[in-house]
């Protein structure tokens, strides 16, 4: 009987995980609709603003990317200590509000304030919802669940762009939108201000996720890291980290480039319309992309099973022997369809690591440091997003000096970062495997500890 009724508390508490990590999906796709807009917008901003290809860089890269990085630290210094839910939800409220300011926005330094908003808003996700997810469920299933994650922002952008791209065309048909108190709209400023207002509503939903209780050290649980002991903590482990802190940077710096300015790239050189345009990237990232981080998830938990404890690291490699040649072969290829074909394989190999790397990482430091290097991490991860959109439009600007020759660049950026972001895995693989096959060895003398005390007790007599 009480074997029953703990499997039934077991079975119980996966539940809830699944429904929490549900709820995060959204905030993550909420998110993310938020921040995929804009390159599906740049063509109608430049014109309506008079904006250069480097402002634009400028707006997807540091406008967005760098203040996301910056005000992760201290967001993740606060998730390791406060409520990661509370956290969640002022953010949410945060980017929302400043979704809907990009939709105001007359000058360009009105819209890079906005941005910077949303940016500054959305940090606070990452963290967090990555820690809660870490400490919801159990190692066995944490790669599969985090790209379960990670595979909505591929869903979040899909949806972004597909009903973005024909919002934008209906709202273009009819001239825009006047709102009152506000006045008269563009089209693409509609867009932003009709997407920030449905995320305020939607930021309560967080409240149904049940965050576990934190045990003081006074009752057993692990007191708050000291800055001291989480330094100690990465030199221990320096090599690992430093190759996961530019490894997965590397790649995303490469994603971050070629997400900003495919859209413009389909425009210019092929003469597709939004419409046509955020329906092709939209089954794109919501079809392939999410395929792909799930299956890439999948794929890595069974390696590891089977005793590949560098597998988080050998899956991504592979995907970025795949994955880049076929991303610059995209930019080159004369006629649509087969760009297509090319960026396909992309989404499903180099794009794919939603849930692998947040797992590798989390498996680097205890829990109560997980949110702090999360928070690095992401600060990281948005000093290269930040790059990547600046670097294509300065080589479309000063070294082609033609719009419609975009592409070429962003083949010339993955031709030159894929290597590094091989190499620097590549280099991790040894003490992430001796890190994976250590975790393995301690969870295995914790099971074996809890069957014995559950035979000398009193029950399982």
């Amino acid at each position: 009987m009480v074997m029953g009724a703990g499997a039934l508390r077991r079975d119980d508490a996966e539940w809830r995980a699944w429904i929490s990590l549900g709820v995060l999906i959204v905030f993550y796709v909420l998110a993310y609709v938020d921040r995929a807009m804009l390159p599906l917008l740049v063509e109608p901003i430049q014109a309506d603003l008079g904006l250069n290809d480097i402002q634009i860089g400028v707006l997807q890269g540091c406008a967005f990317s760098l203040i996301y990085g910056l005000t992760g630290l201290p967001m993740g210094w606060a998730a390791d200590r406060f409520s990661r839910r509370n956290i969640i939800f002022g953010g949410a409220v945060f980017w929302s509000i400043s979704a809907t300011m990009c939709g105001l926005a007359r000058n360009f330094g009105m819209l890079f304030l906005a941005r910077s908003g949303v940016g500054a808003g959305e940090s606070c996700l990452a963290p967090s919802a990555q820690s809660l997810i870490a400490t919801i469920f159990p190692r066995r299933k944490l790669a599969f669940a985090l790209a379960v994650y990670g595979q909505s922002a591929s869903l979040g952008g899909g949806l972004a762009l597909a009903i973005g791209g024909v919002s934008i065309a209906a709202l273009t048909a009819q001239g825009g939108l006047t709102v009152p108190v506000v006045g008269h709209l563009q089209p693409w400023q509609a867009m932003f201000f009709i997407c920030g207002l449905a995320g305020l509503p939607l930021s309560a939903l967080i409240f149904l996720v049940r965050e576990p209780r934190r045990v003081p050290a006074s009752e057993g649980g692990e007191p708050p890291g000291t800055l001291r002991e989480f330094v100690g903590i990465l030199g221990r482990e320096r090599r690992l980290v430093a190759s996961h802190l530019i490894g997965f940077p590397a790649c995303a710096l490469m994603i971050y480039a070629i997400s900003a300015w495919t859209p413009a790239f389909l425009s210019r050189k092929f003469g597709l319309e939004v419409a046509q345009i955020g329906l092709i990237i939209g089954v794109l990232n919501a079809g392939f992309g999410a395929a792909g981080n799930m299956g890439v998830g999948l794929l890595a938990d069974w390696l590891v099973k089977r005793g590949v404890h560098d597998a988080y690291y050998r899956v991504q490699m592979a995907g970025i022997l795949i994955g880049a040649p076929a991303v610059a072969a995209a930019f080159l290829m004369p006629h649509p369809a087969l760009t297509i074909a090319c960026l396909a394989v992309f989404e499903c190999t180099l794009s794919a690591f939603g849930g692998i790397s947040p797992a590798a990482l989390n498996l680097m430091v205890p829990n109560n440091a997980r949110a702090k290097l999360l928070a690095i991490y992401w600060l990281i991860m948005g000093l290269t997003g930040c790059a990547g959109p600046v670097i294509v439009a300065t080589l479309t600007t000063f070294l082609f000096q033609d719009r419609t020759m975009v592409g070429g660049s962003v083949a010339i950026l993955v031709a030159v970062i894929s290597p590094i972001a091989f190499t620097a895995l590549w280099i991790g693989r040894a003490p992430l495997a001796r890190v994976v096959q250590a975790r393995n060895e301690a969870d295995r003398l914790a099971t074996e500890s809890s069957a014995g005390d559950s035979l000398d007790s009193p029950a399982a007599g």
